[in-house]
């Protein structure tokens, strides 16, 4: 498959420094993208030596989208409605004795920029021979337990067949019905699909994940990172940027009326004026339209918004006084609430850490519960080792639970039944004017969407855009 899974391959450690995916200077494919994003320019933009940008959201998007402009000289504000930057990048240095990741946790692929930027920062790996895990039939088996089960194969081929399906935009779980893919395997499907993409399977473009497999350029293998946290390799490479990030300034209303600058309304009422304006909030953010635009947007952007997909998703992350589980574990795939488990704590740290990996309406159930979802997803894993083992060593818990998170929404996109798939992901780019750009993961057109190098390509390219129509 071109597109990761997210336990396809954890990774292998890294060595040597590998050439910079991405310099400043722009192929010609690249330049025929600027192109589109500026369609419909301002005829009264001045070009300057330091245009002023405002970037609204600090997540991986708008970090690297300012942080450039910056350093090409132009003037560049942040607003962030949060206290904290990174968006979905979020570590906890004190739920153990290394970094957790509560957001984002792996480098899908070598071929990325953020790959290339933790090599650079002395970036180390997980690396181990790993085994991976199914219930089925209510026995935790490993998989050389299963692989001659002919249902698992089923399943299986059905997962590796995706990337070639040509046939009328339906469900995943339309196709496996046409497949007669078992229902006792059926999990394992939601977990290599639906919840990989960020939702159900019942939900899920069969014909969508297909594109978007097939637009993937950045490498099979996923990448652990095992000696810092996500948040210290934005950091550091964002590092002129940081002073200019301005927290708690929420953007409630803009305004990019041809022929004037544009301007963005902050929660206290104030206005601020600039060149330029790059949104890069989440996607859920324009769903649910807590941003006001004057004019209002375009039919054809609105239809954009409404045709990828956005929805609940969440981390359960619990520490242990032992481990109960095998050492060699990757992943578990399990039929409960819980669908995906994985060994966090593996070459980390001493403590004992698995994290529970769930979307959809897996998610929405176990977030209805509140803090009692620990207490269910400790009994699943009961069930699945029994002599409740999880609960009488269980130490500690953590919810990020990014469907309640006011400033995200949800987990990720994911390309709708009939969305126009890239297509609508390309509308969503494309710039107003040349005055308002957009960026952010939902934004990436070339398959790299739902990730964090994706949304920092998106970043890059608003603002290559930004510059091209307003620097000199």
């Amino acid at each position: 498959m071109n597109r990761r899974l997210f336990f396809q391959n954890i990774g292998k450690f890294a060595t040597g420094l590998a050439l910079p995916y991405f310099v400043l200077s722009c192929s010609e494919e690249e330049i025929t993208e600027l192109q589109y994003l500026e369609d419909q320019a301002d005829p009264l933009i001045i070009r300057s030596l330091n245009p002023s940008v405002i970037v609204v959201g600090a997540g991986a998007a708008g970090m690297y989208a300012a942080s450039w402009l910056k350093s090409k000289g132009a003037q560049v504000t942040v607003f962030e409605s949060s206290d904290r930057r990174g968006g979905r990048v979020k570590g906890l240095s004190d739920f153990a004795d290394f970094t957790v990741e509560a957001g984002a946790e792996y480098i899908h692929g070598h071929n990325s920029m953020l790959y290339q930027w933790a090599i650079a920062q002395g970036g180390q790996f997980v690396n181990y021979s790993p085994e991976d895990y199914y219930r089925l039939d209510g026995i935790l088996r490993n998989e050389g337990q299963i692989i001659s089960d002919p249902d698992v194969n089923a399943a299986w081929n059905f997962i590796d067949a995706m990337p070639y399906y040509t046939g009328n935009d339906i469900t995943v779980t339309d196709h496996a019905n046409a497949q007669n893919i078992a229902s006792r395997v059926r999990h394992i499907l939601q977990a290599d699909l639906g919840n990989d993409w960020g939702t159900d399977n019942d939900t899920l473009s069969i014909k969508g994940i297909a594109q978007e497999d097939n637009a993937w350029t950045a490498g099979n293998n996923d990448y652990a990172l095992r000696n810092k946290g996500y948040n210290d390799i934005l950091d550091t490479q964002c590092a002129n940027i940081l002073p200019d990030i301005l927290y708690n300034k929420k953007v409630v209303q803009i305004s990019y009326t041809p022929g004037q600058m544009p301007q963005v309304q902050d929660q206290e009422g104030q206005w601020h004026t600039a060149d330029a304006v790059i949104l890069t909030v989440p996607l859920a953010i324009l769903k649910n339209n807590t941003i006001n635009f004057d004019p209002p947007l375009p039919s054809w952007k609105i239809n954009a918004i409404q045709n990828i997909g956005m929805g609940p998703g969440m981390k359960i992350i619990l520490r242990f006084q032992q481990r109960f589980w095998a050492e060699n574990l990757r992943y578990i795939t399990s039929d409960l609430l819980a669908t995906v488990w994985w060994y966090t704590s593996k070459q980390r740290g001493n403590d004992h850490v698995l994290t529970a990996f769930v979307m959809g309406d897996n998610a929405a159930q176990l977030s209805n519960q509140g803090q009692a979802a620990v207490s269910t997803v400790l009994q699943e894993l009961d069930l699945m080792y029994g002599n409740q083992v999880a609960t009488n060593s269980f130490i500690s818990s953590h919810i990020e639970d990014w469907g309640l998170n006011p400033h995200i929404g949800g987990a990720y996109s994911f390309p709708l039944v009939n969305g126009g798939g890239l297509a609508s992901r390309k509308n969503l780019s494309k710039a107003l004017y040349a005055r308002l750009f957009f960026a952010g993961e939902a934004t990436h057109f070339r398959g790299h969407n739902s990730t964090v190098h994706g949304a920092l390509e998106t970043g890059l390219l608003a603002a290559k855009a930004v510059w091209r129509a307003h620097g000199m």
